[in-house]
């Protein structure tokens, strides 16, 4: 498996000449309106350093109405990828859910409001991986639902040698399995992960 990061805002401003990875995933945005701060310098430094590289959008579930809520994430991570510099990602575009449910949004509709994100991707020919938790996707989607078709990112902190799965799933194509990593050119933590990719 090869072995990577990924990074935010969060991370400050990174030395990409020092990083040594095999791969990053980059936050490009979240819910709304609302873009990385970094994801401009971060791009371009994984570019510069030739580390393949890829972008998660953040859900934020703001509404009940969830076909018009995911369609407008949907559209404006698209719309903020298009926007990126002329350096084409290498890893498949990911949407990282795991906010709290506080809307109290039925498992249907969550699987809907995911369903739905995906199709909008797919309209404007991009693929898309799931990031999340066991314990969030199991407690938020119904135990019999349709999403098991989605590429798994799993964040999982355990000295297991394997995650446990979500109810859906079968194989998980990465996991983040840490959040305390150190990697030269990056001051704060970093989450650290294995992919199947």
């Amino acid at each position: 498996m090869k072995n990577g990061i990924d990074v935010s805002y969060a991370q400050g401003r990174i030395d990409w000449n020092k990083v040594k990875t095999d791969f990053v995933y980059i936050k490009c945005n979240e819910g709304i309106n609302f873009k990385d701060k970094m994801v401009n310098d971060n791009a371009v430094g994984a570019h510069l350093a030739k580390i393949p590289f890829g972008f998660y959008h953040f859900v934020t579930l703001n509404k009940v109405d969830v076909i018009a809520d995911a369609c407008t994430e949907a559209a404006d991570f698209c719309n903020n990828l298009d926007m990126l510099p002329g350096y084409h990602p290498d890893l498949i575009p990911v949407l990282d859910i795991e906010q709290e449910n506080k809307l109290n949004i039925s498992p249907a509709n969550i699987e809907l409001w995911i369903n739905t994100f995906a199709n909008e991707m797919k309209k404007r020919g991009h693929k898309l991986m799931l990031y999340s938790y066991t314990p969030y996707l199991n407690a938020n989607l119904p135990k019999e639902h349709s999403l098991g078709i989605l590429p798994l990112w799993i964040a999982q902190y355990t000295k297991n040698a394997e995650p446990v799965l979500p109810f859906g799933w079968h194989d998980y194509k990465m996991w983040q399995y840490s959040n305390e990593g150190k990697i030269d050119g990056i001051n704060t933590n970093v989450d650290l992960n294995k992919s199947k990719l």
